[in-house]
């Protein structure tokens, strides 16, 4: 039964692509809407008549059930993973191949059904980025194409360190250097996507330095991205508010990691880096310039843009 149930769960988007993509590779011929029914959060309820219709002309039929765990338990919308569809699934095991795709924890239903029955696959991101390096210098080697371990870091550093994101972000390299065959860090400084986070990391890193003018210009880098103002303000206040969970933990020998909810050291001793350029008052006090600034905003005091402004110049 194994070989028919699976569930792929994780925060390694492009793991779990990859499996689901030899799984989909393993089956054969797929003729949608025949032997081949990918399901979601607005066809849920469609699950279980899909489970018990035979695929004809076909042995087997393929459903992907692509959905988040919110939409397993807990959510406003009746509960579908009944006892009525597993009964139905371990009935027709013999026809169907499902595999269950989202952010599924193990003490969920649904993970132990599968657990018990099929088969359940974890894909997770590395715990540090010395772990995810030879994963890039790994993608670009298959195509001919060689990046060192220090330009692979920075890769990471600018353009972040989910693989799927960093998988992209090499098929661009590889475009732009034509037939060179090294990828160096003049390429991904041209051709690199920088994320908010990165360029929110590289803000704070200035104004931890009190150098105004960098902090201004690296501000007008965030508004060039074209995301609304509204998420960069709440973006810069989250990122305040983790220095400040930082700071208190460092002084009081918490663990940031478990107060962040991050797995990722190096993030972790970022934040550790850059909260030791402010004391706890000083960061309380931005926080609570940010909140004011969102509210002000909302009802025309302030033009936002201005706003953010004059919020990171007090923060000097």
């Amino acid at each position: 039964m194994e070989k028919n149930l699976y569930l792929i769960t994780g925060d390694d988007l492009f793991e779990r692509n990859r499996k689901l993509n030899e799984i989909k590779n393993n089956f054969g011929e797929l003729v949608k809407g025949i032997n081949y029914i990918v399901i979601d959060k607005d066809t849920i309820e469609s699950l279980n008549s899909e489970v018990t219709t035979y695929p004809f002309g076909y042995s087997q039929k393929l459903i992907i059930v692509n959905i988040s765990s919110t939409q397993e338990e807990g959510s406003n919308k009746k509960d579908w993973f009944t006892k009525e569809l597993t009964e139905s699934i371990l009935n027709s095991i013999d026809m169907n191949v499902i595999v269950f795709i989202g952010d599924f924890q193990a003490r969920s239903k649904i993970y132990k059904f599968v657990s018990a029955n099929g088969k359940c696959i974890e894909c997770n991101n590395p715990r540090s980025k010395k772990d995810i390096a030879p994963w890039v210098v790994s993608i670009a080697r298959q195509y001919n194409k060689n990046i060192s371990l220090e330009n692979a870091n920075y890769m990471i550093q600018i353009c972040s360190a989910d693989k799927l994101m960093l998988f992209n972000e090499m098929q661009k390299m590889i475009d732009y250097i034509g037939d060179r065959e090294e990828i160096l860090k003049e390429d991904i400084e041209a051709v690199g996507i920088r994320t908010l986070e990165t360029i929110i990391f590289d803000l704070t890193d200035c104004l931890g330095t009190r150098n105004i003018s960098n902090t201004l210009r690296i501000l007008e880098e965030l508004l060039a991205q074209k995301e609304p103002l509204q998420k960069i303000l709440i973006m810069i206040a989250r990122h305040f508010k983790s220095l400040l969970i930082t700071k208190k933990c460092i002084a009081e020998n918490r663990n940031a990691s478990e107060e962040l909810n991050t797995k990722f050291p190096f993030i972790i001793n970022k934040y550790k880096d850059q909260s030791r350029r402010f004391e706890i008052n000083e960061l309380e006090d931005i926080l609570i310039n940010l909140a004011n600034l969102d509210a002000d905003s909302k009802i025309g005091k302030i033009d936002l843009k201005i706003g953010l402004e004059l919020a990171l110049v007090k923060a000097m």
